[in-house]
């Protein structure tokens, strides 16, 4: 079948899931199948770069995002279709200008089926390969803390997978998943965005809203021959609020990368991260502290010779509405023999006060070196989510 036809195909039935979702109301229940699960939220954000190396870079920046609506039509208890439209900045502003709710796109970011059997679970169509953790904006929720991490997220691929989970934890040896994948780059018309249609050569372009394998780029092969796998789990006797994470990516150098010379060789990336949980007794009426870790190595970044490689971590503390975070992140690209060793680093601090249920207001300030220019932001956004249920049975 023609991917345009498919695309357009599984689009309709997620519209029809969508429009249904706006049309009806109320807050989220445990409610008979099938029913439409629905999470959206916005955050509306105010960066200043006050200081800095670079007078070009200091900017006053006012912009929607991580804007998101994500929808599940679940059909019975392990069938559902999952679509999550995503809308953000796709393109940046030019060197020196500061500029208000510019740049501005929509897109739908995963469109896909679910079979979910407790222990088994597939998957397959248009979704964001589990690799990587710290990228998680449910993970770490600091302003800034996800600045580096999110270089090695993986979003908007389509193929499928499968997960298996086992539960341990009667024998003491804690719960566990395992994901594997396949998949390609999106080239379909799924990819293309509204209110900003920024073009693959753009220089300004943060997301392309059209690609073609003729574009090129890693995993761009309209073949299921790029591959992420995940072990996750935690609960262990011993330290049963640890978690841990370790992921594994592969992706192919592009037909049309090799033949221009742009890319030469498949990229390989692995990751490993933990996080854990514990509560300070006592400290005005007990604060949770959060720890999150993370590494990560990317080899052959981008289809060519070289490596990058991450160091990160952030700590939450929580106390009713108040959330505290502090984060660091080192990236290091090396072993570029075309190219001069690179060592950035960002730290970011941030505090967060839950107004009500579906708002959020904070602050943060951000320290960062890049390519040997240093620059200091400082931000302050409000954060809207709402999460419903819609029952379709009367």
């Amino acid at each position: 079948m023609n991917k345009t036809i498919l695309s357009l195909a599984v689009a309709a039935v997620a519209a029809g899931g969508a429009a249904a979702a706006l049309a009806h109301g109320g807050d989220r229940k445990p409610v008979d199948t099938p029913y439409i699960a629905a999470e959206i939220g916005v955050q509306l954000r105010f960066d200043w770069t006050f200081a800095g190396d670079d007078e070009f870079g200091r900017r006053v920046l006012l912009y929607l995002d991580e804007g998101e609506a994500k929808f599940g039509l679940h059909l019975n208890d392990w069938f559902s279709i999952q679509t999550h439209f995503k809308g953000e900045t796709v393109h940046g502003p030019a060197a020196g200008t500061s500029e208000a709710f510019r740049g501005f796109g929509v897109f739908m970011e995963q469109l896909y089926v679910d079979l979910d059997f407790k222990h088994v679970a597939f998957f397959a169509g248009k979704y964001n390969p589990a690799f990587g953790y710290m990228h998680k904006d449910d993970v770490v929720r600091g302003i800034f803390a996800r600045d580096f991490v999110v270089d090695y997220e993986t979003t908007e691929k389509i193929g499928f997978g499968f997960s298996l989970r086992g539960d341990l934890r009667d024998w003491g040896a804690g719960r566990h998943e395992f994901t594997t994948q396949a998949y390609f780059e999106d080239t379909t018309i799924l990819r293309r965005s509204i209110f900003t249609v920024p073009s693959f050569d753009d220089p300004l372009t943060a997301r392309a809203s059209t690609l073609s394998l003729a574009d090129g780029g890693t995993s761009n092969t309209e073949t299921l021959n790029n591959w992420a796998f995940m072990l996750s789990g935690g609960g262990f006797a011993f330290l049963p609020a640890l978690d841990y994470h370790v992921g594994y990516r592969l992706h192919r150098a592009s037909t049309a990368g090799l033949a221009a010379g742009t890319e030469t060789a498949d990229e390989h990336a692995a990751t490993v991260a933990f996080h854990y949980e514990f509560k300070l007794s006592g400290l005005l009426g007990g604060t949770t502290v959060t720890p999150v870790v993370e590494w990560a190595r990317v080899w052959n970044a981008g289809g060519n010779e070289g490596q990058v490689e991450y160091f990160s971590a952030a700590v939450a503390f929580t106390n009713g509405p108040w959330e505290l975070w502090f984060a660091g992140s080192l990236r290091s690209a090396f072993a570029n023999p075309a190219a001069a060793d690179i060592h950035d680093k960002m730290f970011a601090m941030s505090l967060d006060y839950k107004v009500t249920d579906w708002m959020k207001a904070g602050a943060g300030y951000r320290f960062q070196r890049v390519n040997d220019i240093e620059d200091h932001t400082v931000e302050f956004r409000i954060w809207f989510d709402h999460d419903f249920t819609i029952p379709l049975r009367r």
